[in-house]
């Protein structure tokens, strides 16, 4: 059995903005995510990629600051270091699914509970 599947909530590091990639201009946002994993503010960052519709909505309803939930797959990314000529490599989720998370006004319900999965028409 092979199983590639990531669940992480966190908050947003970045500020988001969106990219057109390859020659169809596919759209991709770009998220770097911190994920308290300890009672100490000792946070690790992951690089999460949100591709095509999904990275449309995601840039008009999240902000840099915003608690998410992402679901994807684990990719290796690979490149030859221009400065030190030795490859390198990194982990990025490629997020099927999110869900805002929002901040809880004081009072009031959280805002933004809705689920984007890849089944999903938009």
């Amino acid at each position: 059995m092979k199983l590639n599947r990531l669940q992480i909530a966190g908050n947003i590091c970045n500020d988001l903005t969106l990219q057109s990639v390859g020659t169809n201009k596919t759209p991709l946002c770009k998220v770097s995510m911190a994920v308290q994993v300890n009672d100490k503010f000792d946070p690790t960052f992951i690089d999460c990629d949100v591709w095509s519709k999904k990275a449309e909505v995601l840039i008009q309803y999240a902000k840099k600051g915003d608690n998410i939930f992402f679901e994807g797959e684990l990719r290796t990314a690979s490149w030859m270091d221009k400065k030190t000529n030795t490859k390198r490599t990194k982990l990025t989720l490629n997020v099927s699914e999110f869900q805002l998370m929002g901040q809880k006004p004081k009072n009031e319900e959280p805002v933004g509970k809705h689920m984007f999965s890849s089944n999903e028409e938009f």
